[in-house]
């Protein structure tokens, strides 16, 4: 740790002056919203990630928190392990959502987008792709995947992005989690018998 701060703007502050890797914001903080701090750290250290660590379970703080920049939004009741691997998986360029949250965004996401548009994926996929969704679903990394499956990270990599079109462009986000998530629930409503 190289900074500790208790106000939003003491965050941002701290956030330009020691440029950490890694950046843990409430999204109830004094003076400025981790929210609003969240979105001025990315604006000055575009580097840096961001994990929301809160209380609020509430999609609004969520889909606000991911429009700052956020990379990471998990809720204060996780454990030390889940913390840590969020700091880990963050670090590394990836998304994590608390699984609760992930569920929401989800929601989101069908309620906005047309089914018909996730459904364009050149299907029937192998079985090798199903295994990596179905890891994928449950809020492992790239990384863990390939451990898993013993398998390469590149491999995993690949899978989700040359035979899923429509998470081409979200590459190791969370914004790409959860069109996977997408992806695989139609892929099972409509591909599994």
């Amino acid at each position: 740790m190289v900074g500790d701060a208790e106000t939003g703007e003491e965050s941002v502050h701290l956030a330009e002056d020691l440029a950490p890797d890694i950046v843990l914001l409430d999204v109830a903080m004094p003076t400025l919203s981790g929210i609003d701090a969240a979105r001025m750290i990315k604006a000055s250290s575009p580097r840096a990630g961001i994990i929301m660590l809160t209380v609020h379970a509430d999609e609004e703080f969520l889909f606000e928190a991911i429009k700052a920049g956020a990379m990471g939004y998990l809720l204060k009741d996780c454990t030390p392990d889940e913390l840590i691997r969020a700091i880990r998986v963050v670090h590394s360029g990836e998304g994590l959502l608390a699984p609760t949250m992930a569920a929401k965004v989800m929601r989101e996401f069908a309620r906005t987008r047309e089914t018909k548009d996730l459904a364009a994926v050149h299907l029937p996929l192998t079985q090798r792709e199903v295994e990596i969704l179905q890891h994928v679903t449950t809020g492992l990394a790239n990384k863990e995947i390939a451990n898993r499956l013993s398998i390469s990270e590149r491999t995993v990599k690949n899978h989700l992005s040359s035979r899923l079109p429509c998470t081409r462009f979200y590459a190791d986000s969370c914004h790409h989690r959860t069109n996977v998530y997408q992806v695989f629930n139609v892929y099972q409503v409509y591909h599994v018998s």
